[in-house]
């Protein structure tokens, strides 16, 4: 592939190395600067894989994670765990008034993953 040579072309490129949200982040910035940034990235972007979208599990409730300004499952908006310490966080976040079915054997487990 070619060194890309305008805007368009170093942002797809940036989108093929990167993923698009870090392309789409670039939008706002002028001609000039996505070409001094991109000039600046060069050698190590080309090294670079391309960019393949990685899909997070919810360790409560088993369910693919969709994310865009917030957190998406079948737990709810921006309810997402992918961790012990993040579900125990939760859980306490959240208070009893908002506990979910996974979060009782959690807590009867000693807060310990099955």
């Amino acid at each position: 592939m070619k060194k890309p040579t305008n805007r368009k072309e170093r942002l797809h490129f940036i989108a093929l190395k990167c993923g698009y949200k870090v392309a789409e982040a670039l939008y706002i910035l002028t001609d000039r600067e996505v070409k001094e940034l991109f000039e600046l990235k060069y050698k190590h972007l080309k090294e670079m894989p391309n960019y393949t979208e990685q899909s997070a599990i919810c360790i409560r409730c088993h369910s693919e994670v969709e994310t865009e300004f917030n957190t998406y499952c079948c737990c709810g908006m921006n309810r997402a765990v992918y961790d012990r310490d993040g579900w125990e966080r939760d859980i306490k976040d959240y208070g009893d008034n908002s506990r979910l079915e996974a979060d009782a054997d959690f807590i009867a487990n000693g807060y310990q993953l099955n």
